[in-house]
């Protein structure tokens, strides 16, 4: 016998979509907007000019506006409808806590909690915490003592548990953890020690978060590691995009095809960050009206050189049309590619391993702050003025004054320390 629901029911592969579709009728019969680029984020202009946000995951909904009023109103055209239980200000949501300063007019997102809970769930609670996630210059292989069953479900937890956390406020940890998932299929002994050393660094930096202000224009970063993949000889590609003064999307891949150049390396790269600068300006547009162009950095001159004169060439008539995409952008002034250089090319970060002081010049850039007794051991925390994070710098050996750069007084620091 089959039954026919005439109602969506909870874990029913189309109570989702039924529940998405019933919502959003609600939110629009009372004035709200659906946004083209983000279809869980509404908004609507209320009668005094005010704007009215409301972020959907799934039955959880976030009411944002410049006032209290237009909050409450917006508020109301969903406890109207449905039974719902109002939270006050949000300070945890979906494992982010969320603090907010009114007078300063900043945000800071981390995800203290969630650390907290993985450093216990995986027994390394009290572990020693370290500074960085992997030493520069190190490389992960398939090579290796395979590991047994249990510790293989064990080494996909682990990864899956901190996957999430990379991709929510902790680009800092993004890279790592890309790698990690590389192997999730058959991981070694070398990769489960890797995750752990992640989630040492995780101890040390719980609080570590991102850092919003009211300032700050939407930027891009986008940097390759040429033949970065020791196994399949891929290069990495890495973007990062910045707003109001700190990190809003991010990524770090292998690209998916083998780059003949580091060039070619960073010109996939720069055409992903095009992309990706489209869906970002449509976003910026619902919620702030602005139709600018986006600036995106990259550190290859060569590379800058092919953006700005779309010819083929016999160096490059082999590169996919696809990654192209960024000659368009580029010359429709939707997107504005500058050279920097690489001491201060923030999407390194995402790359590869690097040094203590290069890693912490790229948490900075990054926005990243955070309280300076949460520093991991051995180091400590240097201010630094509002909107541009905290600098993790090395402890300095005695009798030695600390420096802004992290290195002990007399000597020189470089990139890759």
């Amino acid at each position: 016998m089959v039954c026919r629901s005439r109602k969506a029911l909870y874990g029913l592969k189309q109570a989702a979509r039924a529940w998405y579709r019933k919502l959003r009728e609600t939110l629009e019969r009372a004035g709200f907007e659906a946004c083209e680029a983000e279809e869980c984020l509404f908004n609507r202009v209320g009668p005094g000019g005010d704007v009215c946000f409301i972020l959907v995951y799934v039955d959880d909904l976030l009411v944002a506006a410049p006032t209290v009023a237009a909050a409450q109103a917006g508020q109301a055209a969903d406890t109207t409808a449905f039974k719902r239980k109002k939270m006050g200000e949000p300070a945890y949501f979906l494992g982010l806590h969320i603090e907010r300063d009114a007078g300063a007019r900043t945000t800071r997102v981390h995800q203290r909690q969630y650390s907290s809970s993985l450093l216990t769930r995986f027994g390394l609670e009290e572990a020693n915490p370290v500074q960085l996630l992997m030493g520069a210059g190190a490389h992960l292989s398939k090579v290796g003592r395979y590991l047994n069953a249990d510790l293989t479900r064990r080494y996909q937890e682990l990864v899956g548990s901190l996957l999430y956390q990379s991709t929510s406020t902790r680009p800092d940890i993004a890279f790592a953890v890309g790698r990690l998932t590389q192997f999730v299929a058959a991981p070694t002994e070398e990769h489960l020690t890797a995750g752990k050393v992640v989630l040492r660094h995780l101890k040390g930096s719980a609080e570590l978060g991102l850092w919003f202000s009211g300032a700050g224009e939407l930027t891009g970063f986008c940097d390759a590691d040429f033949a970065a993949d020791r196994d399949n000889r891929r290069s990495t590609s890495a973007i990062i995009f910045l707003y109001g003064g700190a990190a809003v999307t991010w990524g770090s891949n292998l690209q998916p095809s083998v780059a003949a150049s580091t060039t070619e390396a960073e010109h996939i790269a720069a055409a992903g960050a095009a992309k990706e600068s489209v869906w970002l300006r449509r976003l910026r547009a619902f919620v702030t009206e602005e139709a600018g162009s986006v600036a995106l950095w990259c550190d290859s001159q060569s590379a800058l050189a092919i953006m700005h004169n779309p010819v083929i060439s016999a160096q490059t008539k082999h590169i996919d049309v696809c990654h192209h995409l960024v000659w368009e952008r580029v010359a429709d002034g939707t997107l504005v590619v500058q050279y920097v250089r690489t001491a201060e090319q923030t999407a390194d970060i995402l790359t590869k391993p690097l040094g203590t002081i290069a890693f912490a010049r790229r948490v900075r850039g990054l926005g990243m702050r955070g309280p300076p007794q949460d520093v991991p051991r051995g180091g400590v925390m240097e201010p630094s003025e509002p909107g541009v994070g905290g600098l993790i710098i090395t402890s300095p050996p005695p009798g030695a004054a600390p420096t802004g750069t992290g290195v002990p007084a007399g000597a020189t620091p470089t990139d890759n320390q």
